[in-house]
This record gives C-alpha cells, sequence and structure tokens, in this order.
C-alpha cells in the first residue's frame, strides 16, 4: 500500500469531498506553476482512502477501492483531471458570481453517469451507518463516483452561493462562518501569510516616506 503520509488534515479544509479534490494542484493562482498533486491511480485511491472516501456534511458514503488498486490505469488518471478541471471551473465561477461555464457543468454530470455505471450498492454498515459502495474491478473510474457525485450535489443545492477561492492560495472552499466573511482557506497559512506581507509592505512604505 502506498504512503498516504503525503496527505494531512490540513489539505481536507474545503467543507466538500469535491471542492478537496479540486484542491489537489499546487499554484492554482500561477497556471505557469500548476503542479497537479494526483498523478497515478495509486495516488488517487490514496487521496479517496485519506479522505474517508466520505461525501462530508452530505451523505453517509463508505467506498471499497483497495480491490482495483494496482490497477495501473492511465486513461483513469485522465479522467480524474479532466474532472478536477471541471469541478474548478464551474465553482471558481460561483465564487465570483459568474455564469457557470455549461460545458464544464455537462462535464461533471456525465463525468457522474460513467462513474455510477461502475459501482455496485453494498449493504449498510451496521456500525456507521454508512451506505456501501463496491467498485467493479475491472472498471476502476467508478472511483471517482463520489468526487463527481459530490459536484453535482453542489450543483442543486444552495450551498453553492457560499462557494469562495482564497485570497492567498486559490484554494475552493464552502464558507460556513456565521458572517460569511471567510477569505482563507486556513488562516494560520495564507492568512497569516497576507497579514506578514502587508505589514511588510506598509513598512517599506513608510521607510521609504
Amino acid at each position: 500500500m502506498s504512503d498516504l503520509s503525503q496527505w494531512k488534515p490540513d489539505d481536507f479544509i474545503a467543507g466538500r469531498v469535491a471542492l478537496d479534490f479540486a484542491n489537489t494542484m499546487d499554484n492554482w493562482l500561477d497556471p505557469a506553476k500548476h503542479r497537479r498533486l494526483v498523478e497515478t491511480p495509486d495516488q488517487l485511491y490514496d487521496w479517496l482512502v485519506y479522505a474517508g472516501t466520505l461525501d462530508r456534511d452530505e451523505a453517509k458514503w463508505c467506498f471499497e477501492v483497495d480491490q482495483v488498486r494496482g490497477h495501473g490505469d492511465r486513461g483513469l488518471v485522465i479522467a480524474a483531471h479532466a474532472l478536477q478541471d471541471h469541478i474548478h471551473t464551474v465553482f471558481q465561477d460561483f465564487a465570483y458570481r459568474r455564469e457557470p461555464d455549461p460545458r464544464c457543468v455537462s462535464a461533471i454530470y456525465e463525468s457522474l453517469a460513467r462513474a455510477v455505471l461502475h459501482v455496485k450498492t453494498g449493504d449498510i454498515d451496521p456500525c456507521t451507518c454508512n451506505y456501501l459502495f463496491e467498485v467493479l474491478i475491472d472498471q476502476p473510474e467508478g472511483v471517482l463516483y463520489p468526487i463527481a457525485a459530490s459536484a453535482a450535489r453542489l450543483l442543486l443545492g444552495e450551498d453553492k452561493a457560499n462557494i469562495k477561492e482564497c485570497e492567498g492560495c486559490g484554494w475552493l472552499f464552502l464558507d460556513q462562518s456565521k458572517n460569511k466573511r471567510r477569505r482563507w482557506c486556513e488562516m494560520k497559512t495564507c492568512g497569516n501569510r497576507a497579514k506578514a506581507r502587508r505589514f511588510y509592505q506598509a513598512r517599506k512604505a513608510s521607510e521609504a516616506a
């Protein structure tokens, strides 16, 4: 089994699995420096395992992915990257109150339709009351189902009005604060860096005056 240590709780701050997956990209704000953090099927499986393969705050899902581990299908990675790009484009539009790109919206629903064909419903876990899903071993694209379903639920719900883009790094997140004035993915990272940057710029301006 691959090392899961590259993932940490701070990688899962968006409030929805679809947005967390869109955030598996370094340097969203600088296209010249984009670097995907999920590049292989194993990395995708590991991300889903670390994420709990649950759509947090939306539904109780438990996904069996280990049976397709090691499939090595590059097509799965290509499909995952395409879904990631569509999710980011659509929900960045919502973050800036723009009309979402209809082609990307359609692509998300198409991804969900393909993925749902590759899973089968299992039993309900008596300990957690989670609904169990299993990926068909010869059709690993089913592992994209939790991500595509999360995106579709966001598109159909009212929460999309509360999606924001971090001013520091470009990550997307669902603003669940009381006053809906959250600006950062995490205050302790991007928020503190922005404060330090403003302090430095103010001091430089004062010294130059």
